[in-house]
C-alpha cells in the first residue's frame, strides 16, 4: 500500500515532468499516512521508481532533475515579482489572508505562467476589496488579463472570513487537483486566519493527504512583517470605509458587478469553474480540474498503478 501510494504521488507529477525531493514526497503523500521515520525506512524499499540525487520519478529522473532546476528559476523570478508588489497588497483594507496557489506554490511554472493569488477577505466587505486589489494592479500594469498573462497576477479566488470551509467546491468523489492546491498554498499576507483555513478543511486533507497536516506553517518567510507606512494606510482606508459609506459602497458595487460576472458566466459553456456568491468569488474560465484527475487516472493506469 505504502509503494503504491508512493508512485500515485509521482504519478501526478509526472504530468508536469516534474520529480520530487524527499520532504515533498513525504508531505505530498496519497493517503498514506505516516510519521518521517517510518517514511525514511519504507521509501528506500519502493521498487518500480527511479531515484537521483535526492530525488524521486517514476521516469526519466534525469530529463526532470533538469526540467525541476528550470522551473526553479521561474519561480524565483516570479516569487522575485510578487514580493515588489506585496507591500501594495498590504495598504488594502479588509484581507484577512493573501495566498499563492497553484503552479507557483507548487514550484512547477513555466515560461507563460501567472501569479495565481487565492484571497480571505473580512465578510460584507467581498466586492469593495475585490475592487480596490483590482484596479490597483490595473493601474500599475501588472494585472492579468485575456492578452496579457505570462508573470501578472490573476485574482480569480476570493473567499470571505465566514466562509472557510470551501471542500463542498471539490469535484465530486475526489479532485486530485483541488487537494494539491489546498496542500501547496503559500500565505504570504496572514493575520491568523491561514491557520483556521486549513483547520475548516483538515477533513478533506486528513483523508486525501494526511502528512500535510503535521505541521500548520503559516509563519513562514514569505509573510510580509507589518510596516508603519503601510499599515498606517491600510487603517485610514479601514476606518473610512468600514462604516455606513462603506456598506453603501459595497452593496452598490455588487449590484453592478455581480451582474456583469453573472452575464459572463452565462455566456460560457461549462460554468464549473464559475462561483458567484455573497461568500465566495471563483472566476476560471476554463476549470483543468477534471483534465488533471482525468490524466493522472490515465498515467496510474498505463503503469498498473491501483488508483482505488
Amino acid at each position: 500500500m505504502f509503494a503504491n501510494s508512493v508512485k500515485k504521488t509521482l504519478a501526478f507529477f509526472e504530468i508536469w515532468e516534474y520529480p520530487l525531493n524527499k520532504k515533498e514526497l513525504y508531505k505530498y503523500l496519497y493517503q498514506y499516512k505516516c510519521n518521517k521515520i517510518s517514511f525514511e525506512k519504507k521509501i528506500q524499499a519502493v521498487s518500480g521508481i527511479q531515484q537521483k540525487n535526492g530525488y524521486f520519478s517514476l521516469f526519466n529522473i534525469e530529463k526532470y532533475i533538469k526540467n525541476r532546476a528550470n522551473k526553479s528559476v521561474i519561480s524565483c523570478t516570479l516569487w522575485n515579482k510578487v514580493n515588489r508588489y506585496l507591500k501594495i497588497l498590504y495598504c488594502i483594507p479588509f484581507i484577512e489572508t493573501v495566498c499563492i496557489s497553484n503552479t507557483l506554490a507548487l514550484n512547477i511554472p513555466n515560461d507563460k505562467s501567472d501569479i495565481d493569488l487565492f484571497i480571505i477577505i473580512k465578510k460584507n466587505r467581498l466586492w469593495i476589496t475585490r475592487s480596490l486589489i483590482t484596479f490597483i494592479l490595473q493601474i500599475l500594469g501588472v494585472r492579468r488579463n485575456n492578452k496579457k498573462i505570462s508573470k501578472r497576477f490573476c485574482l480569480s479566488f476570493f473567499i470571505t472570513d465566514e466562509n472557510l470551509n470551501i471542500s463542498r467546491i471539490a469535484i465530486k468523489d475526489f479532485d486530485i487537483y483541488f487537494m494539491y492546491w489546498l496542500s501547496s498554498l503559500k500565505p504570504i499576507i496572514d493575520k491568523g486566519l491561514y491557520k483556521k483555513f486549513i483547520q475548516s478543511n483538515i477533513k478533506l486533507l486528513d483523508k486525501f493527504l494526511p502528512n500535510s497536516l503535521v505541521k500548520i506553517n503559516h509563519n513562514n518567510k514569505y509573510i510580509l512583517k507589518n510596516n508603519f507606512i503601510f499599515l498606517t494606510i491600510n487603517k485610514l482606508l479601514t476606518f473610512l470605509l468600514d462604516k455606513k459609506i462603506g456598506n453603501f459602497i459595497e452593496q452598490w458595487l455588487k449590484y453592478i458587478l455581480k451582474q456583469r460576472a453573472l452575464k459572463k458566466r452565462n455566456s460560457l459553456k461549462d460554468t464549473s469553474g464559475i462561483i458567484i456568491s455573497d461568500n465566495i468569488l471563483k472566476f476560471h474560465n476554463i476549470d483543468k480540474r477534471e483534465y488533471f484527475k482525468l490524466k493522472w487516472i490515465n498515467i496510474c493506469k498505463e503503469n498498473n498503478i491501483d488508483v482505488n
